[in-house]
């Protein structure tokens, strides 16, 4: 038997630096990211689309992760686009909510994983924008705001066009048009 083998601690994980997400002398088993992200993409009109996001906590045990879709209207340009592609985290302490952003979705685990697909049926072109994945960390007491976005541009569709049958001409009768919920279906001849 070796002695030097007996004196190394076998079953202690090794330690990490304190970091923004980690307390000091916690285990450090991975770090905080996300596992899958949105990214840009081109629908036609009429066409579903899916975004998928999943995200992996930085600690073992079990706590609370909230994953959140918002649809932020007009941020085409970004400056920090490159870093937004990539699984790199955007961390902050609170929310960023914005003027232009409606909350989509949320969902709620306890654990350590979290993922969420955001399914959009019959796009149109008010669609179009940018779609945030935000994650809410509460792995050390305290809430970690994390996000990733995706740009979804939206063209016309072959039958986008909406046509309109021709009224017979009325003698003395003025009507007027009366438009369609934005939502509903188109009609075509």
């Amino acid at each position: 038997m070796c002695p030097q083998l007996l004196s190394t601690p076998l079953l202690r994980p090794p330690r990490a630096p304190p970091g923004p997400h980690l307390k000091p002398g916690l285990p450090f088993l991975h770090a905080a990211l996300f596992t899958e992200t949105p990214h840009d993409m081109t629908a036609r009109t009429g066409e579903d689309v899916e975004m998928a996001c999943s995200f992996r906590g930085s600690g073992s045990p079990s706590y609370s992760l909230e994953i959140q879709w918002w649809y932020v209207r007009s941020h085409r340009d970004w400056t920090d686009k490159q870093a937004w592609a990539s699984n790199q985290l955007k961390a902050s302490q609170q929310e960023d909510t914005g003027k232009d952003a409606t909350k989509i979705s949320v969902v709620k685990v306890v654990g350590s994983n979290i993922s969420h697909k955001l399914r959009l049926s019959r796009v149109k072109p008010t669609d179009e924008g940018t779609y945030e994945c935000r994650v809410i960390d509460f792995s050390d007491g305290k809430a970690r705001h994390h996000k990733v976005k995706a740009y979804l541009r939206v063209q016309p569709g072959e039958n986008s066009v909406l046509h309109l049958p021709e009224a017979p001409p009325a003698a003395n009768h003025h009507t007027t048009p009366t438009l369609a919920h934005p939502r509903a279906p188109l009609q075509s001849d």
